[in-house]
């Protein structure tokens, strides 16, 4: 994929790294989930329903493909 990051994309992505630090008071450590399950104690991926609807919202307003957005919703389970 070669597409530069649209600006909707690179703020849910930061939302995202925003309540990362919320919840567990630090900065994501490399491999660590940022869609990460808000009910759990400690950084574990986020179910499908819980992956926010911006993210996917935006990568189909950036011209992402429907496999590129079923690709990405499979990479984070």
């Amino acid at each position: 994929m070669s597409k530069e990051m649209p600006a909707e994309l690179q703020q849910a992505l930061r939302d995202q790294r925003i309540a990362f630090v919320a919840k567990f008071g630090r900065e994501p450590d490399p491999g660590e989930p940022i869609f990460f399950d808000p009910d759990k104690e400690f950084p574990m991926p986020a179910p499908l329903g819980k992956i926010p609807s911006a993210v996917v919202d935006a990568m189909r307003k950036a011209g992402f493909d429907e496999a590129e957005v079923k690709a990405f919703l499979r990479a984070m389970t």
